[in-house]
């Protein structure tokens, strides 16, 4: 875990130092210390949240830092390394495989390399059809060559990778009405968010399907496991919610001067970006206070673990829910479905949650004392870090000092996720077997 973190700040301050060359910026000034370093952590942690505009303050190679920057984040750092490791055949201790696994909460060591080539594989593939879709669609609005080509690899990456960057100063709000480029930037952020076991049990499942339908004998589908059920089952559960509790906040508000199918688009694409990916398609400056504190618990939710996606995870809200539920139904062990939830996952499931809310208190308080704001763009901004979102009211670009090292911090702790950091904490001490007798402590 130590070692996870050490190459996150690794990759951010050269990615802030990057940018800080004059060759990253149109005037051949460079970015300053702070806002360099701001946006490479931005990018690594595949947030979203800018102090610069990246479509006018940035020059075409300062955009490529930032591209690689956010596939080196989204993909993760260790996996770069442990791939090219693998790749040349190279031995890799057990301790570093159970890094990689830790990051990509994949519990089959010894099959990790063939899990890692899959991940590669499988972003590329997803990146490179993404990319396809956006540069037809641009060549039809721009023309052919180079700034259509760029511009769809680019929002390919930054969408599967839920970062939020956008090569538009207004985001996607200029695309509002266009289902093209808004459906497929939703289809890479909801695949990038589910995680790669899920993407991998559904190719198992495509695969079954299709052996079923044109294969000689029948084929019987491969049952799902217990974390893709419950993954795919939230996920579908927020996106529909997420639609439907946007839309009736405001279908008279921000949306009020679009048309019914307009609305519907924007609604869903709003559903799908809240909780990781910092794209918007509706000025969020305009938006209701009861819309932000709707969006506030989503992306608090935020996606899958193991994918590009930040806040607590799904995983983490089943584990919960398990654990409330059993507690209603009278039973002894948390389920869902016919599979029991272990207490060791109920126990970092709350972890999780307690480190989540603690860290959003702590980054709240501080902006309340650092800026000049009203409490409600603050929390916003705050959850928007720590998710990893990258949505924002305009609060960003404004920040103090003190204020963008505050939203630094969450970002960063928001990517790692509360267990890596708590386990770096930890250090690598003996653990102890030790077990004590049973108090009488009085709870509730």
């Amino acid at each position: 875990a130590q070692t996870i973190v050490a190459s996150f700040f690794l990759v951010i301050l050269t990615g802030g130092l990057l940018l800080m060359m004059p060759f990253t910026t149109p005037d051949r000034e460079g970015l300053g210390f702070l806002d360099a370093l701001f946006t490479a952590t931005s990018a690594v942690c595949v947030t979203g949240l800018v102090v610069v505009d990246t479509a006018r303050d940035l020059s075409v190679p300062g955009q490529v830092v930032i591209l690689t920057l956010i596939q080196i984040g989204g993909l993760g750092i260790m996996v770069f390394s442990f791939f090219g490791i693998f790749s040349l055949g190279r031995r890799v201790s057990f301790q570093d495989r159970l890094i990689v696994s830790y990051m990509l909460a994949e519990d089959d060591l010894r099959g990790l390399a063939r899990s890692l080539r899959r991940i590669v594989l499988y972003t590329l593939a997803i990146e490179g059809l993404g990319a396809a879709a956006f540069y037809a669609r641009f060549t039809a609005l721009d023309g052919h060559g180079f700034p259509s080509a760029f511009r769809a690899v680019f929002h390919a990456v930054s969408a599967f990778c839920n970062a939020g960057f956008a090569l538009f100063s207004d985001s996607l709000e200029s695309f509002r009405s266009d289902p093209w480029i808004v459906l497929t930037a939703a289809a890479l952020i909801i695949l990038g968010g589910i995680s790669f076991g899920v993407l991998r049990d559904g190719l198992r499942a495509a695969g079954g399907a299709i052996t079923a339908l044109f294969g000689r004998k029948p084929s019987a589908f491969p049952s799902p496991s217990q974390n893709t059920r419950a993954v795919v089952w939230i996920t579908l559960v927020l996106l529909v919610s997420g639609l439907g509790g946007f839309y009736l906040l405001e279908h008279e508000g921000v949306m009020a001067s679009y048309g019914l199918g307009e609305q519907y688009l924007a609604a869903f694409f709003q559903s799908v970006t809240l909780r990781t990916a910092g794209f918007n398609t509706v000025p969020f400056s305009a938006l209701r206070s009861s819309t932000l504190l709707f969006m506030i618990v989503f992306m608090f939710i935020g996606g899958a673990s193991g994918s590009t996606a930040g806040g607590i995870k799904v995983n983490s809200l089943a584990a919960i829910g398990a654990y409330f539920a059993s507690f209603f139904r009278r039973e002894e062990s948390p389920r869902l479905g016919p599979w029991a939830v272990s207490p060791e996952k109920v126990g970092r499931s709350l972890l999780v949650l307690v480190f989540g809310l603690s860290a959003v208190f702590l980054g709240v308080f501080s902006l309340t004392i650092s800026e000049d704001g009203d409490f409600l763009p603050l929390l916003f901004e705050t959850v928007s870090a720590f998710g990893t979102v990258g949505l924002s009211t305009g609060l960003t670009p404004g920040l103090s000092s003190a204020g963008k090292l505050v939203i630094m911090a969450l970002m960063f702790l928001g990517r790692l996720g509360p267990l890596t950091i708590l386990s770096a904490a930890r250090g690598t001490g003996k653990r102890t077997d030790v077990r004590f007798p049973e108090g009488d402590l009085a709870v509730g």
